[in-house]
């Protein structure tokens, strides 16, 4: 039971009471008749209810007054939202003189509890965060930290699609929003707050909006180091392709060596023919010049005809001597351009090996690129 003592000591408390109460409040006192005192919060008062005023017909106060009992009622407060109001009788002298009211606006308990923890929230993350709320038409909280805030989302404002959305459907979610809108990436989180009384009715929306500048950084490096590694991959390519063409052409020239050494052979093969050809001609004009000499007078002619056979067959020993020196010089080259051509072949061949293995490094980074990506969108 409340006397109206109590309920005049409790008036002396009440300024540093009424602002404590998450989401404020209302104290008030009636007569049997109306309104004799009011108190309201900063956050929170109702016009309804003024000094002066008689309360309704039917109302919590007439109700508490008659049956001499605690009364609670959930009333609309003119605006869309509701209140609960609590009313107690007050006696004097065991006579009930009048009622005693506290009315609480009846909502989801984030809004009023959103100043406290936001700022809290807010500075968890590593990279900083925006923690956002909203009714079902306008944003009504907005908390950066210091590492991150930012100027676009406004109390006041519309809520943003991410939010409508949630409020439309009544389901969290989640969505990442690109550079491309706002700067940097964001990961924005959001969740339906709903009518205490009716558990289906949406009324707000609560979320938290955290960049992503690690991310944006990591799938930079990957793009950039997978524009980088295809660049590569593709001159090794080339360079695998030179060296398997170069390889090649190196081992035609070495059988083109190889096929020149056997002409050359076979060169040296006609030169002995060659030079057996000019000593039997020597020889046969030897023996005409002898057959000549015995002939006397009349074979002085066949004479000279037998001694420039002879001369020929000279010069003919001469010039097989100088081609075969000739032959000699290009077996030599031959043999040196054939070793080059081996060395050459064989540093091909180690070129394209290598190639092949920086080939396959390459495809490693290249995996590599598409893990940091993966990273990324996973942060």
């Amino acid at each position: 039971m409340i006397t109206s003592a109590a309920v005049e000591h409790f008036k002396e408390i009440a300024p540093m009471l009424v602002n404590l109460i998450p989401g404020g409040a209302i104290f008030g006192t009636t007569d049997l008749e109306a309104y004799t005192w009011k108190l309201a919060s900063d956050v929170f008062d109702m016009p309804a209810f003024e000094v002066g005023k008689k309360f309704s017909a039917g109302g919590a106060a007439e109700e508490a007054i008659k049956t001499k009992r605690l009364t609670t009622r959930i009333l609309d407060d003119g605006q869309g939202g509701r209140v609960l109001v609590t009313t107690a009788p007050v006696f004097e002298d065991d006579k009930i003189v009048g009622t005693f009211r506290v009315i609480q606006p009846r909502v989801n308990p984030i809004f009023p509890a959103f100043p406290d923890f936001a700022p809290i929230i807010a500075e968890m993350f590593p990279e900083g965060a925006l923690v956002w709320l909203t009714d079902t038409q306008k944003n009504v909280g907005m908390q950066g930290s210091k590492k991150f805030s930012t100027d676009q989302f406004k109390v006041g404002d519309p809520p943003e699609p991410f939010a409508q959305e949630i409020l439309k459907t009544g389901k969290p979610g989640a969505m990442e929003l690109d550079a491309k809108q706002y700067g940097i990436p964001f990961l924005t989180m959001g969740q339906p707050l709903f009518d205490p009384d009716e558990k289906d009715k949406v009324v707000g929306s609560f979320g938290i909006t955290i960049p992503k500048r690690h991310a944006q950084r990591l799938r930079n490096m990957s793009d950039k180091m997978d524009k980088n590694v295809n660049e590569i991959a593709a001159v090794i390519q080339q360079l695998a392709a030179s060296a398997s063409e170069i390889a090649t052409n190196e081992g035609t020239l070495n059988n083109s060596i190889a096929e020149i050494y056997q002409i050359s052979e076979k060169i040296e093969e006609v030169l002995g023919f060659v030079t057996q050809i000019a000593a039997e001609t020597k020889m046969l004009g030897l023996n005409a010049a002898i057959e000549a000499a015995r002939a006397g007078d009349a074979g002085r002619g066949f004479g000279v005809v037998a001694e420039e056979i002879r001369k020929l067959s000279d010069q003919s020993r001469d010039t097989v001597v100088s081609i075969q020196q000739l032959t000699d010089q290009i077996k030599e080259q031959l043999e040196h351009a054939r070793r080059v051509s081996e060395q050459t072949l064989r540093a091909s061949e180690e070129q394209a090996a290598a190639s092949e293995e920086i080939a396959a490094s390459i495809q490693d980074l290249t995996k590599t690129a598409e893990k940091l990506d993966r990273v990324a969108q996973e942060i």
